[in-house]
């Protein structure tokens, strides 16, 4: 099982290399440098600024799921887990998940195991329709700019589809069918963690009114990298708009859940170059906003493990022996 995961995790990194390869051998790197010198760095405060703003808001956003199980679950746990998440998922983009750190983190705080997984299950599975709604949004709104590729009314077809699957799915859950029965495939070693799972999911799906707002939540939260991106795009002195950078960072984002690469490199900054070719801007300008992000990704996140350095490496320990 080791060396099948060892091979999985080798084969990623080599597409993310060759992906990397293929741009710069592609691409005029010349151009994409005098992009990013020629950009106004003062708008990295701002930017900095908008990063901690949107951890501090998925840290209040999941706390509306937590409070279900515990009164004393404290907002600055939450915010130190995401936090974590995000230096793991730039700095060590190896087998350890992001989502993995946060569940360590905060069933350190005396939260069962079972009551943290279902929450962060919910959170994906929403932030999932979320995303995909502003895809579908934005795509019905760049449709007229985008001329010179046929397959993109395919695309907006897959996204359609996708998006119908995944509400429909919710529409399945929510009239608790999926709870009513117990799952016979199940192992025996697993059925007791399961059903605690599915006895959680139901009870939230039965409290309609908190899933209504959590999905209005996640929802605003794609506002956040849209708007980081438009103003870093926009100090490049790229001339494009809130709606085109809302298709290409939500577009991005949701290509980028692919498990194609570790941290999504070289896949994600493919496919950025693609979706500002189709916009009708130049590849060296898509490589140019990809490369800048990625880096100040890294940038924001280093003084986190120097702040919360014992705190957020047991947490890494107890994610690597789980």
């Amino acid at each position: 099982m080791k060396k099948n995961k060892k091979l999985v995790s080798l084969i990623r990194f080599l597409i993310g290399f060759l992906i990397l390869f293929f741009l710069f051998y592609w691409i005029d790197f010349k151009e994409v440098w005098r992009i990013l010198t020629n950009t106004d760095w003062k708008i990295l405060l701002i930017l900095f600024v908008v990063f901690i703003l949107d951890r501090l808001f998925m840290a209040f956003k999941w706390g509306i799921l937590l409070k279900k199980y515990s009164d004393d679950i404290k907002f600055k746990d939450l915010a130190k887990a995401y936090l974590y998440s995000a230096f793991v998922g730039q700095l060590i983009p190896v087998s350890i998940s992001g989502d993995v750190i946060r569940y360590y983190k905060i069933k350190k705080e005396s939260l069962s195991g079972s009551d943290v997984f279902t929450s962060i299950l919910l959170e994906k599975l929403f932030g999932t329709m979320a995303l995909l709604t502003v895809v579908f949004i934005s795509m019905l709104l760049v449709q007229n700019q985008i001329t010179g590729f046929p397959g993109f009314k395919s695309l907006v077809e897959i996204v359609s589809v996708s998006l119908i699957i995944v509400m429909l799915l919710f529409v399945f859950l929510i009239k608790r069918r999926a709870f009513d029965k117990p799952i016979g495939f199940i192992p025996q070693k697993l059925s007791s963690k399961v059903l605690k799972i599915t006895q959680a999911l139901k009870s939230y799906f039965e409290n309609k009114e908190i899933l209504v707002l959590f999905f209005l939540l996640c929802l605003l939260e794609q506002i956040f990298p849209i708007f980081a991106d438009f103003l870093f795009a926009r100090s490049l002195n790229i001339d494009i708009s809130i709606v085109q950078m809302g298709f290409v960072v939500s577009t991005t984002l949701l290509f980028a859940r692919l498990p194609i690469s570790p941290s999504s490199i070289g896949f994600q900054e493919g496919v950025l170059v693609g979706l500002f070719l189709l916009l009708g801007f130049t590849k060296e300008q898509g490589l140019a906003v990809g490369i800048g992000t990625r880096v100040l990704g890294i940038i924001f996140t280093l003084p986190i493990p120097a702040i919360f350095f014992n705190d957020i490496f047991s947490s890494i320990n107890a994610a690597k022996n789980r």
